[in-house]
């Protein structure tokens, strides 16, 4: 519950970038690896990274090598180099007309839901 209320208390309003040419918080990104992979991640919160569905957090290395480039930069992360493919905006329409928050909507309706079944469970356990 602490975690929670910590994160809600130190939540930041990141503004919607209105120059799509340099990658930020919230757009998605496309690039090859060294390696020959290529592979596209959304720039995300920490509490909504999840790589294996093609999104990661904006404090990851990757991501912090690739906050403030442009498409065709080649980056190194490690020992490995990234060339920059593309960027588009990440998210749906609707976020698109939002602001970007560190703790989205959707991590918020999971605290929200999490701190009423605690609450029910404890109303329910003094019953």
């Amino acid at each position: 519950m602490r975690y929670f209320a910590d994160r809600l208390r130190t939540a930041q309003v990141v503004p919607q970038t209105t120059e799509i040419g340099t990658i930020a918080f919230g757009h998605q990104v496309t690039f090859n690896r060294d390696d020959g992979r290529r592979q596209a991640f959304r720039i995300v919160g920490e509490d909504e990274a999840d790589p294996r569905n093609g999104s990661i957090s904006y404090v990851s290395p990757v991501a912090g090598a690739l906050i403030g480039r442009v498409a065709g930069d080649v980056v190194l992360v490690g020992d490995h180099e990234i060339e920059i493919l593309s960027i588009e905006w990440g998210g749906n329409a609707r976020a698109q007309r939002c602001y970007q928050v560190d703790v989205t909507f959707s991590t918020c309706v999971k605290i929200v839901r999490a701190i009423v079944a605690s609450r029910a469970r404890a109303v329910c356990t003094k019953a």
